[in-house]
């Protein structure tokens, strides 16, 4: 039945949005939450543990809200720069893509112009 818990928390912790630092502290939370539920119930199956926590992913939003302002800003702003840095790191090939099919349907070279 170990399983059961381990399935609930993996998908639980897809579900969390946040940085590495918070994502730990917020399942932390929920493996004490886990802990109290197992002297009720030594080994709940996934409905038990949906009965109990609701669905994956309306726990992580509730468990999301305890983050601070700070947090979310942080974890904001490194998903700007991520997406940036991807782009930044996609245009050269974007570009050279363009030149190789302009290059094959036309026969056309702009290192010659």
């Amino acid at each position: 039945m170990r399983d059961d818990n381990s399935g609930y928390r993996r998908r639980l912790r897809r579900e969390l949005s946040c940085s590495g630092p918070a994502r730990r502290r917020l399942l932390t939370r929920f493996d004490g939450m886990l802990t109290a539920l197992h002297e009720e119930i030594p080994s709940p199956t996934t409905q038990q543990l949906t009965d109990a926590f609701g669905p994956p992913e309306s726990l992580a939003a509730e468990l999301m809200r305890e983050l601070t302002a700070a947090e979310l800003r942080r974890q904001r702003i490194w998903s700007a720069v991520r997406w940036g840095l991807l782009c930044l790191l996609l245009f050269p090939v974007a570009l050279f893509l363009v030149y190789a099919l302009l290059l094959f349907l036309f026969g056309i070279s702009l290192l010659l112009i």
